[in-house]
């Protein structure tokens, strides 16, 4: 069962766990992946040195808004792919 919390905006909602760049609405990229956890392609390089502090819970429609922002910001398909990877994990078409 996903782990719910409550946003100001949202109210009560399920959560996923960000990296500290997407939460601060810095990440130009996003890779989506089970269980629901969303970070950017630089930390996902530095996976192995980072910790637990670089990461904290975010809203799922939040993070909704923000993948939709940056897919907004894509003249292509191919440059969506290239910025947002594991769409599927979102189910953002069903906002």
């Amino acid at each position: 069962m996903p782990e719910k919390g409550y946003c100001e905006k949202h109210g009560e909602v399920e959560l996923w766990t960000a990296c500290e760049h997407i939460i601060h609405g810095k990440a130009g990229n996003i890779i989506l992946a089970e269980p629901r956890t969303a970070m950017c392609f630089q930390c996902r390089k530095r996976i192995y040195e980072l910790d637990v502090n670089g990461f904290e819970t975010m809203c799922v429609h939040c993070l909704k808004d923000y993948v939709d922002d940056l897919i907004k910001l894509s003249e292509t398909d191919e440059d969506v792919r290239n910025i947002v990877v594991g769409l599927e994990h979102l189910e953002i078409h069903e906002k």
